[in-house]
């Protein structure tokens, strides 16, 4: 049940979207494989791939943290844009402020730490509303995505804008995140599996994960147990914060290099589906953003090479989206189905949620 669920959701909802791909003149079969062979057999595809799948790691670390404790970051994009922010400052200003080479990897690294502060900092407020106040974590948030959104058009339009061009954008940065030898793919896809193994060890073989999962599992029980709620909370906050901010540094010094009107990835958005479809481990997400990574990718390669609109790449990957939280639903709770006096109890799977119990 565990495989089979997400793999019958993602085919049905491929199965939906052929629909959408025939209306527009379009071989379903031909765009799947583009889809997801492609990566596979050219380079350039596999690069923008795992170029972009780095940054959706991250964030997906980022929501996937929180929920085995029981807490919910729906603001990872927030957090995100203000990585990207303050690496587009340092990336353009510090060197002229400090004296730094343009290409020095100390640069690099001093863009690294900054955004991983400034994600944490930035879920701060929502992490001390919930517990000074107990204000839902899910409001704040959320909310502070749409501030971290102006602030960044404020920024793009004027404190930062450059002078060149009529378009209101910042300059582009003095220092890129390196790259393989021979290759546009940066070490962004790295850094992201050594947080995803970071991660699994934090959750699985610490005793502060052990206190995680049981917090997020049976509330009473870790209190009984002596498990502090506010350290958990503070804990799973943060690093949820740095990770998305992580994900910003890495989308603006490896993919962007520049940060423009609405800029904005929308990968803290797609961090959600992906930490519910990898909900039982780091790894897990890590293949669910993959999979994402090679949908909007996959997307903008039909877009380009059949004259698909750019709707139709979004209306697949919702579907896919929509499927998944459909099939996480039949894998969680139990149902009946009545037919005049005859009942037929559904199929019972796991536990609601992230170790809670499930309903009728």
């Amino acid at each position: 049940m565990t495989v089979l669920i997400p793999v019958s959701t993602v085919l049905l909802a491929l199965l939906v979207s052929s629909v959408a791909l025939i209306a527009v003149g379009v071989n379903p079969i031909v765009a799947y494989l583009e889809i997801f062979l492609n990566p596979f057999f050219e380079a350039a595809h596999m690069r923008r791939v795992l170029n972009r799948g780095a940054p959706l790691i991250l964030a997906g670390l980022a929501v996937y943290i929180p929920l085995r404790s029981g807490l919910y970051n729906i603001g990872a994009e927030g957090q995100l844009i203000l990585g990207g922010i303050v690496t587009i400052w340092i990336g353009v200003n510090l060197p002229d402020y400090l004296g730094i080479s343009t290409n020095a990897l100390s640069l690099v690294v001093i863009m690294f730490f900054v955004s991983i502060v400034v994600g944490a900092a930035w879920i701060f407020v929502p992490y001390y509303l919930y517990t000074e106040y107990e204000v839902n974590e899910i409001l704040t948030t959320l909310m502070l995505v749409f501030t971290a959104e102006q602030l960044s058009n404020y920024l793009t339009a004027g404190p930062m804008s450059t002078e060149v061009g009529a378009f209101p954008r910042t300059d582009t940065i003095q220092a890129t995140l390196p790259t393989f030898p021979g290759s546009r793919l940066n070490i962004g896809i790295v850094i992201a599996v050594i947080m995803v193994v970071a991660t699994w060890f934090l959750i699985n073989k610490t005793r502060l994960g052990y206190e995680i999962i049981l917090s997020g599992s049976n509330e009473e029980v870790a209190r009984q147990t002596g498990i502090s709620a506010a350290k958990i909370t503070f804990v799973v906050f943060m690093l949820a914060g740095a990770f998305a901010g992580l994900a910003g540094f890495i989308d603006m010094a490896g993919n962007q290099q520049t940060m423009t009107i609405d800029w904005f990835p929308e990968y803290g958005w797609t961090a959600i589906p992906i930490a519910l479809l990898g909900r039982r481990g780091a790894f897990q997400t890590m293949l669910a953003a993959l999979l994402f990574s090679v949908l909007i990718t996959g997307g903008i390669v039909i877009e380009a090479r059949f004259g698909v609109p750019s709707a139709i790449a979004q209306i697949i990957e919702a579907l896919v989206i929509l499927f998944l939280i459909t099939g996480e639903f039949v894998r969680t709770y139990k149902f009946d189905i009545v037919i005049g006096e005859r009942s037929m109890r559904g199929i019972v799977y796991g536990m609601a949620g992230f170790g809670g119990s499930g309903g009728n």
